[in-house]
């Protein structure tokens, strides 16, 4: 079935923006005298900040509220989402080339609204969307359910998409969903890459890779 929608991630996979949560990561918990564990930022990337925040205050038996670690996230992030952060290369050409084929487009994020809002038109692509879906309470991002919501929001059937992501967590979620999922590479998933390849459809070191092709559509694996 030929593909009608794409659905995008945002953090690693549109943004290059992972190292600015892990930095944030870092601070909150050195504040507290924590390191930061190997496997915390996988756990927290799929969530929003309310969940992350739960997560987080359980995990390190904090005594902070779950508001006030959300305030103290939310401080350090702001800036540099709606200043700093930059598209990853080949992304807003990527974006532009769907959106001339008339593939409809959706991002699919944990981040809030504050951030990807001001940080997608910063960057001058969020007109380019059909539709912004991010997680909150009921819809989780690492689950299929989240992506077949995304499908319904876009009026497409799952087999109809193709999903770009840089986890494992997505990437096993969209692929759960029957969808086509391709991986893109992000420093920060380095750990889990071999993993990532086995799991995906399609691997790529960057979207520069899928420019060279003069159909950005996905190969179907024979």
């Amino acid at each position: 079935m030929a593909i009608r929608a794409a659905i995008f991630d945002l953090d690693g996979t549109l943004l290059d923006s992972t190292g600015i949560w892990r930095q944030i990561d870092e601070i909150f918990l050195g504040r507290r005298r924590f390191a930061v564990p190997a496997d915390y930022f996988e756990a927290v990337s799929s969530m929003n900040l309310q969940q992350g925040a739960e997560y987080t205050k359980a995990r390190f038996s904090l005594s902070d509220t779950t508001e006030a670690i959300i305030a103290e996230w939310h401080e350090m992030a702001l800036h540099a989402y709606a200043e700093t952060i930059p598209l990853k290369p080949g992304a807003a050409q990527i974006l532009r080339k769907f959106s001339a084929q008339g593939v409809r487009l959706a991002l699919a994020t944990a981040s809030d609204p504050a951030y990807y809002i001001p940080a997608l038109r910063r960057c001058g692509v969020l007109d380019l969307f059909d539709v912004c879906v991010h997680a909150r309470p009921g819809l989780y991002k690492g689950s299929a359910a989240f992506y077949l919501h995304c499908a319904a929001e876009l009026n497409v059937c799952p087999e109809e998409c193709v999903v770009f992501e840089d986890v494992y967590t997505g990437i096993r979620s969209a692929k759960e969903a029957g969808m086509y999922a391709i991986a893109v590479a992000d420093p920060h998933s380095a750990a889990r890459q071999a993993e990532i390849k086995e799991l995906a459809d399609r691997f790529l070191d960057s979207f520069e890779d899928l420019l060279e092709r003069t159909n950005c559509g996905p190969a179907r694996r024979s």
